[in-house]
């Protein structure tokens, strides 16, 4: 009998499923496209349609349609074989029948209960003008399956049992609750744990419904104090801290700006995509936390936070923050004038929301704009930045981010920089970043300076471009045919054919130069950056002033360039 694995690849091409997710082109008689695992500017992923394979020459990832759908979905195999089938229509009776029929039937049960909200929304006039006035257009609210649970005990409960589902499976799904008293008919009692408000529900990355975010609708007028917002509680298919709302729907347009905003709110979310900033994501009562930005890094390192600028917000945005530089992120924040919410701003006018997007600072400059706004005493607030905002400049991986920031804190302050510098060396934080080595202690890998040479020089040899020399020269200070020269033989030919399958024709391998000195010229920068800081430790030893003065505004002028590369792509 055939696998249901050989059944499915039978029937579903790997061109199909991953065009599903990125953007292919034709390369000879294969495909390729940017990897969607990992920055980058130039395509280095590749698929075989013949061996049913792809392969990364950038990360190294490679495998099947089944290694794939795991990757980019965040499943186990088990959970890409249910996926796969269901697309192929390959039967999977087999497979641990028990579980997967508890896990089809709360996901049933969940899908019955959406479009039950769904229809009463669509009956309730006064649900759908509220939602009108907050901006939502009817378009958003169908794409998002926004939907109404009517005031009353056992709407959903009544519905659900017409349509057979027991009540025990609606109780694990989060959407009924059992009472104390037993029903006048004998037996259990439930009743609906969403009543009188507004549903937002909350997919896994595969877009399957498992939970609920229910807003208060209408607003109590008798005095009552009711939670604005309640959520499904956590159950085999839900917990808050792995999923994030909205990231079934923004994950390939995340990949594709290179960037994800992180709102607060489910209107914030929904009025985000609704502008067209669709690398949108919200949390649901939680920081953000490393399952969270696992999710997010498959995409981007680079994380936009919108949070509130009052203390309660800015608590949020620093243990997210922790947690993504940590993780080794770039962390932007959007500034919105006095205060408001994503939703509102968008409301007025969505330009002025992208146009806040575009702008997002870096959240060191971010937090230390608060505190400068907040703090007017200038000894209060040079002890609140120490406190503050240090801790975070210390975590910081790149040496000139860490020189840029410096450099803002002492013009901020008044201070000089080797101020700064001394109460820095006093902070203590904890960083997650280890480097990649063998057991010996050297680099597996080469650095991401010599990773982007060599992809220069492979191209160059496949077909010169006389152009890319002095270019080359200029940020290197080697000539590109010296460099090519030391190439070992061996690796020359596998340059070459990297070339050859990654750019496939010399008008692309033009374009592809462009975007591949730029990135050397970023690794090049902090190479030297490096080296400064080395030689003015050497000159502050030597009490050489003179000397460690140069070498201060040449790292200043280095700071400045990379700062303006980042903004560069970041706007871009």
């Amino acid at each position: 009998m055939i696998s249901p694995v050989t059944q499915i690849k039978e029937r579903l091409s790997i061109v199909d499923v991953i065009s599903g997710y990125i953007k292919l082109e034709k390369a000879g008689i294969h495909f390729k496209a940017r990897c969607p695992f990992h920055n980058e500017k130039t395509p280095s992923f590749f698929i075989s349609t013949d061996r049913g394979s792809y392969h990364c020459f950038g990360c190294g990832r490679g495998g099947d349609i089944f290694t794939f759908v795991q990757e980019i979905e965040g499943l186990d195999f088990s959970e890409a074989l249910k996926m796969l089938a269901g697309r192929a229509g390959v039967a999977l009776e087999k497979i641990n029948i028990e579980a997967r029929n508890e896990e089809m039937g709360l996901e049933h049960v969940l899908e019955e209960a959406t479009k039950f909200y769904e229809g009463h929304l669509r009956e309730d006039q006064s649900v759908i003008a509220y939602l009108k006035k907050r901006g939502l257009s009817g378009e958003t609210a169908k794409k998002f399956r926004i939907g109404y649970a009517p005031d009353g005990w056992r709407n959903l409960a009544q519905y659900l049992e017409s349509k057979k589902i027991p009540m025990a499976l609606a109780e694990k799904a989060g959407l009924v609750i059992k009472s104390d008293k037993p029903s006048q008919y004998g037996g259990e009692n439930y009743y609906d744990r969403f009543r009188g408000r507004i549903m937002f529900p909350i997919a896994s990355a595969n877009g399957k419904v498992v939970a609920f975010s229910g807003r208060i609708f209408p607003e109590p007028t008798n005095g009552v104090e009711v939670a604005k917002y309640i959520n499904s509680p956590e159950t085999s298919l839900y917990s808050k801290s792995k999923i994030l709302f909205g990231y079934d729907k923004a994950k390939h347009a995340i990949m594709r700006a290179n960037a994800c905003i992180v709102v607060e709110g489910q209107m914030d979310l929904c009025m985000a995509h609704q502008a067209g900033t669709t690398h949108t994501v919200a949390i649901s009562g939680t920081a953000l936390t490393e399952e969270h930005l696992k999710l997010v890094k498959r995409f981007t390192d680079t994380l936009i936070l919108s949070f509130d600028a009052d203390t309660a917000g800015i608590m949020a945005s620093k243990r997210s923050v922790t947690t993504a530089f940590n993780e080794g992120m770039d962390v932007f924040a959007v500034t919105l004038e006095n205060g408001k919410d994503p939703a509102d701003i968008i409301k007025e006018d969505g330009e002025r929301w992208k146009h806040a997007v575009a702008h997002a600072k870096p959240f060191v400059e971010f937090y230390l704009e608060v505190l400068t706004a907040k703090i007017t005493d200038a000894r209060q607030l040079k002890k609140e930045v120490t406190k503050e905002v240090l801790p975070f400049v210390d975590m910081i991986a790149s040496s000139i981010d860490k020189a840029h920031f410096i450099s803002l804190i002492a013009e901020r302050l008044g201070v000089p920089e080797d101020a700064v510098r001394d109460e820095l060396k006093k902070v203590k934080t904890i960083s997650k970043e280890k480097a990649d080595t063998t057991e010996y202690g050297a680099p597996i890998y080469p650095t991401p300076f010599e990773a982007t040479q060599q992809r220069i020089l492979g191209g160059y040899l496949w077909k010169p471009i006389e152009s890319l020399k002095e270019k080359y020269s200029v940020i290197t200070g080697t000539t590109i045919e010296e460099d090519c020269a030391q190439i070992p033989e061996a690796v020359r030919e596998s340059l070459i054919l990297e070339a050859e399958l990654t750019h496939t024709t010399a008008e692309h391998w033009h374009k592809d130069a462009e975007e591949l000195l730029l990135s050397l010229e970023e690794e090049m920068l902090d190479k030297k950056f490096e080296t400064i800081l080395r030689e003015m430790k050497k000159a502050e030893s030597l009490k050489d002033a003179t000397r460690a003065l140069e070498l201060l505004k040449e790292s200043n002028l280095i700071s400045k360039r990379k700062q303006e590369l980042k903004k560069s792509r970041i706007s871009h």
